[in-house]
């Protein structure tokens, strides 16, 4: 199963204790015994935690949760609570969460190297005495971390072109974005006739009202930065 490009946020789990499982800890979404795929959803002002990710019932699971590029931020307990699980994550991001950005107390380890702990100096944690982002509970592997948020995506330097009239102008996009994130192209301004096909830009320039320049190409990244 697939979960992309959602927004979860100001729901809770049920706040009973002594039980199992832990409903205390459980989440605006919980996964049990279940390894769904879950990229660029945001989770956050849980009442409890962002994702509870259980494995109560292992011998059933075959593979186990992914999250990508997942942001879980401003949650009242944990961004992340793993309870007998383990995840696969990449490039997400733990923000803001009161307790712990990642709570995970059994082996093994999860890594979660390479994830945005809202700080440069990385997530706190007896490991990490200069750590001043989110804190993150044992049996995490989280070094190296990123030590600054996302930047806009590069667009290759198109350069100049010369054409004769009523030929056609062909340019083919491309840009590099260090995430490894999707990318997609628009154009604003687009002169008369022209027609932007996935990162193919063609134009046949003609002499008359609407000739110009090619207007404005822009490259926006999944994330939404251009």
């Amino acid at each position: 199963s697939r979960l992309e490009w959602c927004t979860l946020s100001y729901g809770s789990g049920i706040s009973r204790t002594n039980s199992y499982p832990y409903d205390y800890y459980r989440g605006l979404l919980n996964v049990i015994s279940s390894a769904p795929y879950i990229s660029h959803c945001t989770f956050r002002n849980s009442q409890t935690s962002g994702v509870w990710i259980a494995d109560i019932t292992s011998s059933t699971t075959t593979g186990q949760p992914q999250l990508s590029r997942c942001e879980l931020q401003s949650n009242a307990n944990y961004g992340l609570y793993l309870q007998n699980a383990t995840v696969a994550l990449d490039g997400c991001r733990f923000t803001h969460n009161t307790l712990q950005g990642i709570n995970h107390i059994n082996s093994p380890a999860v890594d979660a190297r390479n994830s945005w702990w809202g700080t440069p100096q990385g997530p706190r944690h007896a490991t990490n005495p200069n750590g001043t982002g989110d804190a993150v509970g044992d049996y995490v592997l989280f070094d190296p971390w990123l030590t600054a948020l996302a930047t806009a995506p590069t667009l290759a330097a198109i350069g100049p072109r010369a054409i004769a009239v009523g030929d056609t102008l062909i340019l083919v996009l491309s840009a590099t974005d260090l995430d490894g994130d999707s990318l997609a192209f628009s154009m604003s301004g687009a002169p008369l006739g022209s027609v932007l096909v996935d990162s193919v830009f063609r134009w046949a320039p003609h002499c008359g009202p609407g000739r110009g320049p090619p207007g404005h190409l822009r490259c926006c990244r999944s994330r939404g930065q251009r």
